[in-house]
């Protein structure tokens, strides 16, 4: 893992991710219009399977499932 990375883990997997679940509310409020934008702009459908990488707390994930309905795959993954 190259050092970049392995800082990147340590601080989602430390401070930096303690603290964006504790404003997890605050952040999906200021950040849903930019996802609700993409999504618009995508404009995905029912027969699709998504990756959505880099996801924070999943708030765009869940909006992406509900857009392409149960029967499809939305899948989420954090990286460092």
């Amino acid at each position: 893992m190259s050092e970049v990375n392995k800082n990147q883990k340590d601080f989602w997997s430390g401070k930096g991710g303690d603290i964006w679940v504790e404003r997890q509310n605050a952040m999906d409020t200021m950040l849903s219009p930019l996802g609700e934008a993409a999504l618009n702009k995508l404009n995905f459908n029912e027969k699709e399977n998504v990756l959505d990488i880099g996801c924070g707390c999943g708030h765009t994930t869940l909006n992406i499932a509900k857009r392409i309905g149960a029967i499809r795959k939305c899948h989420r993954i954090r990286y460092f």
